[in-house]
């Protein structure tokens, strides 16, 4: 099962957003259902150039098992909590193509 999630935080809490990026990875690593998983910046959607990044807008992709409860998990929990706004969903793939930090996560999960 493939999972987003997107946040917009409070300036006040960007500090504790890139700190989070590190420390997160530590947590989504460790989780026995998790097969696969991204932590994203997000950008305005002018570019695709780091002068187009926006610092309050943070996201996860993830890989989870079928019965997975990373939607009430901590590092979840954590992030709705700092943040003004959320969007998660349920993706299907279309078509698969290529490698993602050479692993091919999505292959295995049956197409839209």
């Amino acid at each position: 099962m493939i999972l987003v999630f997107f946040w917009k935080i409070k300036a006040r809490y960007i500090p504790w957003a890139i700190l989070h990026m590190g420390l997160d990875r530590l947590a989504l690593a460790r989780r026995s259902d998790v097969k696969f998983w991204k932590l994203l910046g997000a950008g305005k959607g002018e570019t695709f150039t780091p002068r187009d990044a926006d610092i309050l807008r943070w996201g996860l992709l993830v890989v989870v098992d079928k019965d997975s409860e990373i939607a009430n998990s901590k590092i979840i929990k954590r992030w709705n909590k700092k943040s003004q706004s959320q969007f998660s969903a349920q993706l299907s793939p279309i078509s698969v193509n290529g490698a993602w930090s050479k692993k091919s996560p999505f292959d295995q999960i049956p197409k839209a």
